[in-house]
């Protein structure tokens, strides 16, 4: 196990310049300020119990005047002293941030690790759905994990923040009872929100491993995916986060701080008929799914016997019938579940709307009542929006009456029983 560890320390520091290289390109959102380790003997105890063991760089005195540098970096990636490890700050002076972070460490030795992986490998296969490719890093190798998802161009801190934020939003139905670390952890720059770097670890002397789907990565093969991390396109965040939480831009270019977005205004009551009717159904449900009204809710759906073809919009009745079909099987409910569900073709159209209803405002108890009565009382009949009219409709009308008797049909033979409906149609 020593030659092993030796190996790995060897690896990281054979590559510690090319490391330093890659950061400096792809995560330094800042030079001025950095968290940096202490000394072994100098680790302290605080008042509440908790182990000090870092503090920000560099000291008040020399501020102004000295400043992170590559060399600072490749010194942190050799490891070769507890002192020489640091970290760096989420977001710059100018409010923009070039990463966004989760961070489930077991400070408090409480944590169950299993508990930290499972949430951990939830949002990566969420941000996954979405098209990021991020690093899932074990950084002490007893439970405590790292996040990370790289974007190609830095974006406002204040939008890198609601977008991380509501996507840990779910953490109790991921399993941890305690919100994790995020970062960046505000709209706005903060001098103590900083993450330590993937290599050594500062109490363990663990070195950091890359999950790459099916095992866990170190030494030489967890550099390599490090340095094959290039960063995804910062326009991907669209799909989650609402236009409201943008950060306005200033006539010279400079990001500036937009006025905290103001609570949603209550929808308007639509028309019966109309497609809000549908939309806000639906919203109401996927809010019970992160909360305690979810037997109510779906319950409720079953009294009111509201059938699929009810919703004229096809996506929507994709997404209803995949929400009953899952609480049904008492399934975990999760937009990347309720996606994988629907037919492939229909799949990436149906997971932005699943993220739009997500994020919006959800009626109140009575008015999902009232929406539910009138969804129920609609003929059976199916029109499409003015976007499917092109589409075959009786085809698909069709399988979602072969689905009212049979809705445990795997993905893969729904979308065979379409296939065969619409070539029926068109014949």
């Amino acid at each position: 196990m020593i030659g092993e560890s030796t190996n790995i320390m060897a690896a990281w520091e054979k590559r510690a310049t090319w490391l330093a290289r890659w950061t400096w390109d792809r995560l330094i959102n800042r030079v001025d300020l950095w968290g940096k380790c202490l000394p072994v003997d100098k680790h302290r105890r605080t008042a509440g119990g908790n182990l000090r063991f870092h503090r920000l760089a560099p000291l008040p005195a020399k501020r102004g005047k000295l400043k992170l540098t590559e060399r600072t970096l490749e010194r942190h990636y050799s490891g070769q002293d507890v002192c020489h490890i640091l970290g760096i700050h989420a977001a710059s002076i100018e409010n923009t941030s070039r990463w966004i972070a989760i961070d489930v460490e077991r400070h408090d030795r409480q944590a169950v690790p299993l508990y930290n992986l499972r949430a951990i490998t939830h949002w990566r296969e969420e941000l996954m759905a979405l098209g990021f490719r991020p690093l899932m890093i074990d950084t002490d190798g007893a439970g405590g994990y790292q996040l990370l998802t790289l974007f190609r161009d830095p974006l406002p801190t204040a939008k890198a923040y609601d977008f991380v934020h509501r996507l840990v939003s779910d953490h109790a139905d991921a399993g941890l009872e305690d919100a994790p670390n995020i970062l960046p952890n505000g709209p706005k720059y903060d001098d103590n929100n900083w993450l330590r770097l993937p290599g050594r670890h500062p109490l363990s002397g663990h070195w950091s491993r890359v999950w790459n789907g099916h095992h866990w990565l170190q030494g030489a093969d967890a550099v390599e995916a490090l340095l094959h991390a290039h960063g995804d396109a910062p326009t991907l965040i669209r799909k989650l986060v609402s236009t409201r939480t943008f950060v306005a831009t200033g006539g010279n270019g400079a990001a500036q701080q937009a006025s905290p977005p103001a609570p949603p205004e209550p929808q308007q009551q639509p028309s019966e008929g109309s497609e809000g009717e549908e939309t806000q159904v639906l919203c109401y449900l996927l809010g019970a799914t992160r909360g305690d009204k979810s037997a109510s809710a779906f319950a409720a759906v079953g009294a009111a016997d509201l059938n699929p073809a009810a919703f004229r919009n096809r996506i929507h009745r994709h997404i209803f019938h995949t929400l009953m079909t899952l609480s049904q099987r008492q399934e975990h409910i999760t937009p990347t579940l309720i996606a994988q569900q629907i037919p492939e073709e229909y799949r990436a159209q149906a997971l932005g709307i699943i993220d739009q209803l997500m994020l919006a405002k959800p009626i109140g108890d009575n008015e999902f009542e009232d929406r539910l009565a009138n969804l129920s009382r609609r003929p059976g009949s199916v029109r499409e929006d003015a976007s499917d009219n092109d589409a075959p409709v009786d085809g698909d009308s069709q399988v979602d009456q072969i689905l009212q008797l049979w809705p445990h049909l795997s993905p893969s033979v729904r979308q065979a029983l379409l296939t065969l409906a619409q070539s029926a149609g068109q014949s």
